[in-house]
């Protein structure tokens, strides 16, 4: 791949939850260093250009361009290819994200204490959604 894939982690022990916090803090680390070093956008080539410079379309929604909306170059902040043609209100909408999704199947139970105590051994705000004093819906950490 490009660098970015990380194999998954398989780990045993007592202190699960607390090694999960460490590896999944580190990757979050790691990903808001990605975010935070914008690549600017690689030279288009002589077809990208006429591509663009013809295109009456944004590649994003499909609308014409005008006065008030008008035409970018789009490109991957990541790792700077070029997209294609956008409204520049449309660019504007895709922002990077200023949280780390982390999915959990069937977490409501016994489980998710472990990680409910992990969470607060620092000094980061936690947020939780409860379905009842045993059970919840969610929760996140924000630094």
């Amino acid at each position: 791949m490009n660098g970015m894939y990380k194999y998954p982690i398989v780990y045993r022990g007592s202190d699960a939850a607390k090694v999960f916090m460490e590896v999944a803090t580190k990757e979050a680390e790691e990903i808001e260093y990605l975010y935070s070093n914008k690549m600017p956008m690689i030279p288009l080539t002589k077809e990208q250009q006429d591509a663009n410079s013809s295109s009456t379309r944004c590649y994003i929604c499909g609308g014409n361009f005008t006065k008030e909306d008008w035409k970018v170059r789009d490109h991957c902040h990541l790792t700077g290819v070029y997209r294609g043609p956008a409204h520049n209100s449309c660019i504007l909408k895709f922002k990077v994200p200023n949280f780390l999704p982390i999915i959990f199947h069937n977490l409501s139970g016994y489980d998710s204490h472990l990680f409910i105590k992990e969470l607060g051994n620092d000094n980061y705000d936690i947020n939780v959604i409860p379905e009842n004093t045993e059970k919840y819906i969610s929760f996140s950490k924000k630094n």
